[in-house]
Order: structure tokens, then sequence, then C-alpha cells
């Protein structure tokens, strides 16, 4: 910071969209840098920094940018085996399952998108939290009609009907009433 003054900038700090391994990844010996001072402990001599600070967490607002069944356009950067990520914006990447490209069975995720290629995809889930958003490249389910809900909802009443119907050749005792000279004590309720 100045001669004799030596600060910490710790790797974790260095960004919030690069994966850093190493800080020669974003700074070199000899770059001056802005930074934000993020603690200053005078008896332990430390002082430690952030450049990512600086910047507002991209994740921050990702829930107003892409609800929940919204489409987005963005650009494959990455395929695996199990699907393809594709970038939203700096530092915002989502996923594409595998079983999420296509109506019909992939083999292979390539089959489908390419490293590169835009694409528009609905948001299926989003966790901030864990900066995970999951899409997908099918058709959403159509709405049900109303005859669609009303058979589901007769259909469940007739589930509930029949699960609370009386039991056929079983006992009914009114534990309160007694049992004469039985002992209920002897019975499991």
């Amino acid at each position: 910071m100045e001669p004799g003054l030596d600060a910490l900038l710790p790797i974790s700090e260095l960004s919030w969209t690069q994966r850093v391994r190493q800080p020669s990844d974003v700074v070199k010996e000899g770059d001056v840098v802005e930074a934000i001072i993020l603690s200053c402990e005078p008896d332990k001599q430390r002082v430690s920094l952030s450049l990512k600070a600086l910047k507002g967490d991209p994740w921050e607002a990702v829930a107003e940018r892409y609800p929940s069944g919204s489409k987005i356009k963005g650009t494959v950067v990455r395929t695996t085996e199990f699907g393809a990520f594709v970038n939203l914006e700096e530092g915002v990447d989502a996923l594409i399952h595998i079983s999420e490209l296509s109506e019909k069975h992939v083999k292979s995720v390539t089959d489908v998108v390419k490293v590169g290629q835009e694409v528009e995809a609905r948001v299926l889930k989003l966790d901030r939290e864990a900066k995970k958003i999951g899409l997908s490249l099918k058709e959403p389910p159509p709405e049900p009609t109303p005859e669609e809900i009303a058979r589901e909802k007769a259909e469940r009443a007739e589930i509930e009907k029949r699960r609370n119907k009386p039991r056929r050749g079983g006992l009914t005792i009114n534990w309160e009433q007694g049992l004469g000279s039985l002992d209920p004590s002897k019975f499991a309720r």
C-alpha cells in the first residue's frame, strides 16, 4: 500500500465470476490495483483487501432478471456428459440438464447443442444461495383445461372417500364404554 505497509488480497476476494486457482491468473507482481479494505487489525499488523467488493455480486439480483418460467437467451460455453452450461451474463452460468435438451431421448449433449451456439431456453429453477440456475429447451407442459381440473378434483375426492370408508369384518370397540368383564388395559389401543 505504501513503503513498509503491506496488505493481503485473499484469493477468494479476487473475482466473483472467475474461478481463480492462482492469484497470478488475475494480478501480477508489481500491478497497481484499486481495492476495498475489508479489515484492518493494527494490533496484529494485518490489512485485508478485496477486488471483488468493488463490483457487485452478479447473483444479487438474478431472481428478478431470470424469474422461474421466463424465456432467456444465452450462449453455450461448455458441454459435459450430463448437460450444457449456458452463459447468461458475465459471472452467471446456467445448466441445461441432458434430460431437458429435447422431448426425444438424447444420447450425447453435442447432438443437440454445440459450444458457442446461442440458445433460447426456459428457466426451470433458480437457487441464488447455491448460485445455480436450471434451464430447459423443452416446451412447457400445456395448462390443464377446466375439464381436466374438474376430473382431477373428482378423482381426489373419490380416493379420499375410499380412504375414510369403514373397513368390513373388523370389530369396532368403544374403549370409553368399557368391555364388561374384559380388562381394557390388556388390549393395545
